[in-house]
């Protein structure tokens, strides 16, 4: 997907894989106990191909508006943002589903 970006430009790629990210946080957002594993891998397949198109022309994005004498600390500043979202995310999701979920269907 890098090199699509490359080419056909960033706004366009980065947008789609954020809509289908957004597409599968809705599919995950019905599931239910009993829901069926292939909505399950549907999602994760969808939200895959998204992060893949979204990651590599953000990267780009950013990285092409640097001036070369800073892209070792531009890199390393979004290297840390994207850390510190996923791991926000991570933290989100585990507070989200421990306030949703009892602890008899948990266990």
């Amino acid at each position: 997907m890098g090199r699509l970006s490359d080419r056909f430009g960033t706004r366009g790629i980065a947008t789609a894989g954020t809509a289908l990210m957004c597409f599968a946080i809705l599919m995950y957002m019905t599931l239910t106990i009993s829901s069926d594993y292939s909505i399950i891998i549907s999602a994760s397949i969808i939200s895959g191909i998204g992060g893949a198109m979204f990651w590599p022309a953000n990267s780009s994005a950013v990285m092409s508006n640097a001036h070369h004498e800073h892209y070792g600390s531009i890199s390393g500043l979004l290297r840390l943002m994207t850390n510190v979202g996923t791991l926000g995310s991570f933290v989100i999701s585990i507070t989200a589903a421990t306030v949703a979920i009892s602890r008899s269907t948990g266990i």
